[in-house]
């Protein structure tokens, strides 16, 4: 199946189920395992005052070289709080076209920020919609930022191709319509294995 980056993200919120979240970060309120539910009509409203991106990401992964760590960025530049914030990020193989073409050679994982433990991120294309890419739902208040640690590997099988990271979030507005935050977006490149040491 091949999936547009922005498409993915769409797909991936339309549809919102109760999570238990990764422990949000200890300054801020105890996140809620609650259900963010919305209506998407297409338009995909975005709020520029929350945003999501990455750092740490490789420019290139050799296939089969383990995991390699990165960071999830979550920044409120505004004065509002955001009771429930359903956070999601998706790594994937793509065409020339940047066209997400294959998540099948692709593990990744956030670390629980209250066990320590490494959870996986559902991204098969086969896993429900409300479950993919899902790192779960938190408390965002006014101008607060925290990061969240994440990891990538590929397995040995990878072929050599172009590949990309997304995060996004979504919440509920007063209409109960979906509203979007900025979205994240790193590329790298996947080398098959034997290749050189991955590099940042």
């Amino acid at each position: 199946m091949k999936l547009r980056p922005s498409l993915v993200l769409a797909a991936a919120t339309a549809a919102l189920a109760p999570a238990v979240l990764l422990a949000a970060p200890a300054a801020s309120a105890a996140p809620t395992g609650g259900q963010v539910v919305c209506k998407d009509d297409g338009s995909h409203p975005f709020d520029r005052s929350l945003r999501t991106g990455f750092s740490g990401i490789p420019a290139k992964i050799v296939a089969g070289s383990g995991f390699h760590a990165f960071t999830l960025h979550v920044e409120n530049t505004g004065g509002r709080a955001y009771p429930q914030v359903d956070l999601r990020a998706f790594a994937s193989q793509v065409d020339d076209d940047n066209v997400f073409t294959d998540f099948t050679h692709v593990t990744l994982q956030y670390k629980d920020r209250a066990t320590g433990a490494w959870t996986g991120v559902p991204l098969d294309v086969d896993q429900p919609e409300e479950i993919r890419g899902r790192l779960g739902t938190t408390a965002v208040r006014p101008h607060e930022s925290f990061s969240l640690a994440l990891r990538v590997a590929l397995d040995r099988t990878a072929p050599t191709s172009d590949a990309s990271a997304l995060s996004t979030g979504v919440y509920t507005d007063a209409e109960g319509n979906c509203v979007y935050t900025g979205e994240g977006y790193q590329a790298f490149r996947v080398q098959k294995a034997g290749a050189a040491k991955s590099t940042r």
